[in-house]
């Protein structure tokens, strides 16, 4: 197979032993070959290390492999980071590729192809095949990154890092990953990123992507809320460079944030903490957020009613009833 001297890939895992090897069996079956793979173990507690060891010595590759082991678990943005310091000045394109996720074989050739002919763009992403635990697929189109990149961003959130390739230029400008965030990096990542040229978007092929759960995002109880954050200082920060977000930005972190109240009241049962994240939502989008409104008048009274429950030890009674109605009759707010 033809070698692409250019593309550096890196593929961050932690514990997972039993997915690696269809991973790094893509990045080998790619019809244009990368120049350098390097793999970052983030504290594998598991046999990871010893399976990639092997699939390495088995396999061969024709292109540069390393394998870097981390000490301990320092979380997937300083893992994608070390990854990012190997990268070389003859590197122009960067793949970074969750251990779990499978590209097609003719992935990195399009992506290459389409950036080759758009100096100006700055990334190039696939659509995404979402495969579930239960074998239910799912298509994602993300016809919507060639036109507006950051409302994708606000609706979506993050999860295109494996069917995206990068011009290395832009991600060294951004000085890799934010390493303090535990979730959503991608998605703090990506919309710095998009706001310094084109996003392409590739038609011609999709992306597998692993759901099951070691993801993150189905280990919180307040994904939601942790996601809002996340979106809410994106647009802030559009703020401090003197860039007016557009009205219907606002209206998406108004959204995300009802969504995080209703979660937190459901999943929490805390009225507390979801009459802020309501507040929160009132503050982006006032006039068209009445059902907000609503919700933030039945939080309070809910906050009331919970704790008068508690005090005569009928909380816990309340919050079982309450989930078997919306249970039975499938209520959904």
């Amino acid at each position: 197979m033809p070698t692409n001297s250019e593309t550096i890939v890196i593929i961050p895992t932690m514990n997972r032993a039993t997915l690696v090897t269809d991973t790094l069996d893509a990045i080998l079956n790619q019809t244009l070959q990368p120049d350098c793979l390097v793999i970052v173990d983030d504290g594998s507690t598991d046999n990871s290390l010893k399976v990639i060891r092997n699939w390495k010595n088995r396999t061969n590759p024709s292109f540069e492999t390393k394998l870097i082991a981390l000490p301990y678990n320092m979380g997937v943005s300083v893992a994608r980071n070390v990854g990012l310091a190997q990268a070389r000045s003859s590197h122009r394109y960067i793949y970074f590729l969750d251990s779990d996720d499978i590209p097609p074989a003719h992935f990195l050739q399009h992506a290459t192809a389409a950036l080759n002919q758009r100096p100006d763009a700055i990334a190039a992403t696939s659509n995404r095949l979402f495969q579930y635990e239960n074998r239910k697929v799912e298509f994602s189109n993300h016809k919507l990154m060639n036109t507006n990149p950051q409302s994708w961003f606000l609706k979506h959130g993050g999860g295109i890092v494996s069917p995206s390739l990068f011009r290395a230029t832009s991600i060294r400008q951004l000085g890799g990953y934010n390493e303090t965030l535990l979730t959503g990096q991608d998605l703090e990542c990506f919309f710095r990123l998009a706001n310094s040229g084109h996003w392409l978007h590739l038609s011609t092929c999709s992306t597998i992507i692993g759901r099951h759960q070691l993801h993150l995002n189905l280990r919180c109880h307040d994904s939601s809320r942790r996601w809002a954050h996340i979106q809410e200082n994106c647009l802030d920060n559009f703020v401090k460079k003197n860039i007016v977000p557009r009205p219907n930005y606002r209206c998406l972190i108004a959204q995300k944030w009802k969504y995080a109240g209703l979660e937190i009241l459901i999943s929490l049962h805390s009225a507390k903490e979801a009459r802020d994240c309501f507040r929160r939502s009132l503050s982006w989008n006032l006039s068209a957020n009445i059902q907000t409104l609503v919700y933030l008048i039945a939080a309070s009274s809910v906050h009331w009613l919970l704790t008068i429950l508690n005090k005569f030890n009928m909380y816990n009674q309340f919050i079982n009833k309450a989930n078997q109605v919306r249970l039975k009759h499938k209520l959904r707010l």
